[in-house]
């Protein structure tokens, strides 16, 4: 959970392995040769760079973050959210919650907003299991 600049680099992929080897059962595996004990025999699926990253901005681009003197910044909705949900919910559900909490309850002099921005690129359900 950072602030930070977006660059401007382009995706060029990367290879991850796409679950276990079979490379007796897969015809193309055995015919190119493939023993199964190679990393390199397992099969690969192109993912982006990015993906599996999740940076929660603390307000969209173009606008200030504020911090109340006496209840903090977005990151103590955050760790209160994360406290009372994490046995049960997974961390974008909790996020949403955060979103809500900071666009309504969240106000400075002069009526200012501020609007949390996570930038989701999981490829799955991410939980916090405390206690297990």
């Amino acid at each position: 959970f950072l602030q930070a600049c977006r660059g401007d680099s382009f995706d060029y992929g990367r290879n991850e392995p796409d679950g276990p080897t079979e490379a007796a059962a897969d015809p193309v595996q055995t015919a190119l040769g493939g023993d199964g004990d190679d990393e390199t025999d397992a099969k690969l699926s192109a993912l982006p760079v990015e993906a599996d990253m999740l940076v929660a901005y603390a307000t969209v681009p173009g606008y200030v973050s504020w911090r109340n003197s006496e209840r903090g910044s977005w990151f103590q909705s955050l760790v209160e959210t994360v406290g009372d949900y994490a046995s049960r919910e997974d961390l974008v559900s909790m996020l949403v919650r955060v979103n809500r909490a900071v666009a309504t309850q969240f106000e400075a002099k002069g009526r200012r907003k501020q609007m949390p921005s996570p930038v989701v690129q999981l490829l799955k359900k991410l939980y916090f299991r405390p206690g297990l």
